[in-house]
């Protein structure tokens, strides 16, 4: 009997999307404390409201994480958003990563 996963098992794809938002979530914390303004060295968002977070939540569920796939540049995000997307792709192509912050 064949025991694995198949794409089409929904708890399959719940638990990558799970592994996904958890990824995203990690990145996104280490964004808002490193993000800082070159001029003062200090935070550019030091608290994001509940319309922000709420934003987060969709782009978890429209864009796949951390390939970025369905990411449209030009697209309306939230500017924290547009920054934290700026922000993970310089990370990611300096070969930065962060520890597991969840």
């Amino acid at each position: 009997e064949d025991s694995s996963v198949t794409v089409s098992d929904p708890g399959a794809t719940t638990f990558r999307h799970c592994q996904s938002i958890k990824t995203l979530m990690n990145y996104f914390v280490g964004f808002l404390t490193t993000y800082t303004d070159t001029r003062t060295n200090t935070l550019l968002f030091k608290e994001i409201n509940f319309d922000q977070w709420k934003s987060l939540l969709s782009f978890g569920r429209t864009v796949r994480f951390p390939s970025l796939e369905g990411y449209v540049d030009g697209y309306y995000w939230h500017t924290i958003l547009e920054c934290f997307v700026a922000w993970y792709r310089n990370t990611v192509e300096s070969g930065l990563s962060l520890p597991n912050a969840l």
